[in-house]
This record gives C-alpha cells, structure tokens and sequence, in this order.
C-alpha cells in the first residue's frame, strides 16, 4: 500500500513502513519537466522559471535530489535580493550565453510568492500563470485597475468593484465575493464587465431578485380548468337536450293513446 507525505512516498509492506523520497521535477522552457540531469536543465533552460524556483527552495531540492551537492551548496549561499542573482545561477549552473542585464529578479520574486498564495486556492494552470494578476485583498485590486490590467483574479475575500472600470474580467477563487455599491441592477455586458466563478454580496443580490419578481409574467389562464368548465357546459347541454326529446316522445304517446 501506498500514500504521500509531504513529498515522500510511503511504503507500507509487511506491517513496517519505509518512506521513499518522490523527486520532484525543474520546470522548464514551454513546460518541458527535467527529471533526469543537469544537461536537461541546460537544454531547456528558462531563466525566469530558474529564478522562480531558486526562490520557492525547487532548484536547491532538485540539486540535492540528482547528486549535484556542491551546486546546491552555492546556490543555497546566495543572495536572494543580490542584483546580479540572474547571472550568479547562470555561473553555478553552467548556463552560457544567457542575456541577464535586464532581469527583474525582484519582480520575479514576488510573482512566485503570489502564485505560491495563488494555489492554495486552485490548480488551475491557466489562473496560476496569472498571479501577478491575483488580488488578495482591496489595495491589490486598486494597483491593478491602476495598472491597468484586463484580467484580475479575486482571491478568498470580498472586493468592492470600481464600476467605472470598465472592460474588465473577474476570476473568482476560494470565496471570492465582488461588492457592487448599487441601489439598481448593472447592465455589466454594456460595460464590458464579466465575473466568473465569482458571487455578489447579499446586499446586491437581493436588489436582483426583487427585480426578477417584478419582471416576473402574470400568470396564464387555467387552461386545463376552462376545459373543465367548457367540457361541463357541453355536458349540460346534451342533458337538456335528451330531457327536451324525452318530453317530446312522452307527449307523443300520450297525443297517439288518446
């Protein structure tokens, strides 16, 4: 029997366990996964995600994982706000020909911290891409109208939605509810405005419901009951009608005894 801890592998065989450490993979250019040595690493290296991983502790583990301890040893000694952080993994790693001037290791580093926080709410791949564009709380929101991004991501909590802000897409994760400071319902397809996967508050959503019962179709004239009513006056008429000729037939027999 098998089970997973904390990134080991638990074997449970004849009533004694023996944990098995699971190595864990680099993730590379356009996804490729280094499972195996350094040179994969070269072969598809992507400097950005290095970074990333440098930052989350990955890169140090993976080392340590494919017996490279000197590696790990000097990337574990650096430092994480160094400016030149870029071009210090490309050395240890042996990476050549890498532009690293530009890199905004910082900027970087918080992007992982944000997809880190990120995923504890989803595993969506196409959101985690995104945490630069997660909002955690209200401040977050605010830069990112500011900075004018299209696609937001409302992380776990409630967030007041600037209604001029328009053309905008809300992703919800966790229990993302969007505030809508309105006393009337939003037509938010006119301004280019969609929500997914995320809730109104209460306040709003009941200035919804009320309109839908106010929009609400008088009700339709009982058909099945005016078939009732029309099928029982046809009744009523064939009644009258025998009991006309059974008068009439009694007359005769009387008109033809006498």
């Amino acid at each position: 029997m098998r089970s997973m801890v904390e990134g080991a592998l638990l074997v449970i065989c004849g009533g004694s366990i023996m944990a098995r450490k699971v190595k864990f993979p680099l993730e590379l250019k356009d996804g490729y996964l280094a499972r195996s040595n350094i040179e994969e690493v070269r072969e598809h290296f992507d400097l950005e995600k290095i970074i990333a991983q440098f930052h989350n502790g990955r890169l140090k583990i993976w080392l340590d994982d494919h017996y490279l301890p000197e590696m790990a040893e000097q990337v574990a000694g650096l430092d994480a706000d160094a400016p030149n952080l870029a071009a210090q993994l490309c050395a240890i790693l042996g990476v050549e020909g890498v532009a690293t001037e530009h890199v905004d290791s910082s900027l970087i580093q918080k992007r992982e911290e944000k997809r880190q926080r990120l995923s504890q709410y989803t595993t969506n791949p196409i959101l985690c891409d995104m945490a630069e564009c997660a909002a955690f709380e209200q401040s977050d929101l605010d830069v990112l109208i500011d900075e004018g991004a299209r696609k937001i991501i409302l992380c776990n909590n409630s967030f007041r939605i600037p209604l001029l802000a328009k053309n905008r897409t809300y992703y919800g994760v966790g229990k993302a509810v969007a505030v809508i400071e309105s006393d009337t319902p939003i037509e938010f397809m006119a301004r280019g405005i969609q929500f997914v996967d995320v809730l109104f508050d209460e306040k709003y959503t009941n200035i919804l419901l009320s309109k839908k019962d106010v929009e609400k179709p008088k009700k339709k004239k009982n058909t099945t009951q005016s078939s009732k009513d029309t099928n029982a006056r046809g009744k009523q008429k064939k009644i009258s009608k025998k009991e006309g000729i059974s008068t009439l037939d009694k007359s005769l027999v009387l008109d033809h005894r006498t």
